[in-house]
């Protein structure tokens, strides 16, 4: 029998469908769905359109794994160590042991990501758009704001006549589209939405951002375009050309990771305080079933349950006393516009948290850690000094002057002549990339065998069985 996630997964294909249409896909009894459907209507998980439709408030992506991009990143303590040239950093007398950033005055509420799983785009989003109020100090006014139109239809000729419908924040805000499909691409992602935040921070660094104004976001799975709006008589390549040459303009410098709770709140403050960056960081997180029981405002309960999916966080502040950070979010007027996490969540269910890097502390990223490119001529997974990868290509930032050993590991390892291979690397100072294959040879097949081969391939060509 199936469970009510199917309802989800439904909805999430379709975007809106009546109570008999569900019943039809998913094969639920009916006194089953309705008493389902009602429990989530309560929970605010779904609406009830008025036009009898049902559909998802929020979308998630599926929960954490092992991201397609590099699994070992700059680590942004060892990054600060360098340059203060200290041991461990220990959290500043001064800090305040509560904070939220302050230009968060200028961001619009209640950010809505609609009907898609753009959560990474949007996170990221909201991060950029922090980081350009505190480098330019251009802030918009209070007449800026007053002026923001949501759900503004914007007619593309769309095959299903759907308009695409997208919120207006003024020329200020960076675009959550340009950000995504980016990320997905570098992500190497085939599902219909969602991506990974890991590949987000890469994308801003390669491919830089757009403002909103240049590269409109849809809300709507109904309409998506990726590279509008298009110039009168302008092509899809041209307005593609146009729009990513917009976006370099604005790359990141880099980015790392922050382990401890504690060091990340201390990071997003001082890179605020020194001028270094917007004041914020990206974390991802598991997001339980049991998220709603508290109405689905302020902080996240502690895991409890199965894990619903995952979820793309901008963290602009953080209370040490009471050990929480706090989130923007983007789920729109249903949903809180700030959320957070405790301590205790962030252990068990936050993935790699980044930091988005100045200058001054790429080179020093740059300069403690050579990026390794791992790859070989047969699907494999790898351990790097016993850790496992199941990446292939895996792209890894490894500390200079340390020694690993990697082995390659066959995912069919029995048509094969050896079943691993070893390679032990110690990076210097010389290596910026280093690249390395692992060659497995297959053993030679018998002229029995290749005879046998030749005549399956004839009789496959002829039709007979």
């Amino acid at each position: 029998m199936p469970s009510g996630k199917d309802i989800f997964k439904f909805l999430k294909k379709h975007g809106a469908a009546d109570f008999e249409e569900i019943v039809a896909d998913t094969g639920i009894n009916p006194d089953e769905l309705a008493t389902t459907i009602d429990q989530y209507m309560k929970n605010q998980w779904i609406d009830h359109l008025p036009n009898g439709k049902y559909r998802v408030k929020f979308f998630l992506d599926p929960p954490l794994v092992d991201e397609p991009i590099a699994t070992k990143y700059y680590d942004y303590t060892k990054i600060q160590e360098k340059l203060q040239g200290a041991g461990t950093i220990p959290i500043p007398a001064d800090i305040p042991r509560k904070w939220r950033n302050p230009n968060l005055q200028y961001m619009p509420t209640q950010i809505d990501q609609g009907g898609r799983g753009t959560c990474v785009g949007f996170s990221t989003a909201i991060g950029l758009t922090l980081l350009y109020f505190a480098i330019t100090k251009d802030f918009p006014t209070p007449e800026d704001l007053k002026a923001i139109r949501r759900d503004v239809e914007e007619q593309l000729g769309c095959a299903n006549a759907k308009p695409l419908v997208r919120d207006d924040f003024g020329k200020r805000w960076k675009s959550a589209q340009f950000v995504y499909e980016r990320s997905r691409e570098l992500g190497g992602v085939t599902s219909p939405s969602g991506s990974y935040l890991s590949a987000a921070v890469r994308a801003i660094k390669e491919y830089g951002s757009c403002f909103e104004t240049e590269c409109w976001t849809s809300k709507s799975p109904y309409c998506v375009a990726q590279f509008y709006p298009m110039l009168p008589g302008e092509t899809g390549e041209q307005s593609k050309a146009r729009i990513m040459t917009l976006g370099s303009e604005h790359k990141t410098n880099g980015y790392a990771t922050v382990l401890d709770f504690e060091q990340f709140c201390v990071a997003i403050y001082t890179q605020w305080r020194d001028q270094k960056g917007g004041g914020f960081g990206l974390v991802p997180i598991n997001i339980y079933e049991n998220y709603t029981s508290n109405g689905c405002v302020g902080n996240y309960p502690e895991p409890r349950g199965e894990v619903a999916g995952s979820h793309a966080q901008c963290c602009v502040g953080y209370d040490l006393d009471a050990g929480t950070i706090e989130f923007k979010q983007s789920w729109g007027k249903n949903w809180s516009d700030m959320g957070g996490i405790s301590k205790s969540y962030w252990d068990e269910a936050a993935g790699a948290a980044f930091i988005i890097l100045d200058d001054e502390e790429a080179k020093a990223g740059q300069s403690i850690y050579t990026r390794v490119e791992i790859s070989a001529n047969v699907p494999c997974n790898y351990t790097i000094n016993g850790d496992v990868h199941t990446v292939n290509p895996l792209v890894v930032a490894l500390e200079r002057g340390k020694t690993y050993t990697i082995v390659a590991l066959p995912i069919n390892p029995d048509v094969l002549t050896l079943p691993s291979l070893e390679h032990t690397i110690t990076p210097n100072q010389d290596s910026q990339l280093v690249n390395f294959v692992f060659a497995f040879k297959q053993p030679k097949k018998t002229w029995v065998e290749m005879l046998i081969e030749l005549i399956r391939a004839i009789m496959t060509r002829l039709g007979i069985k």
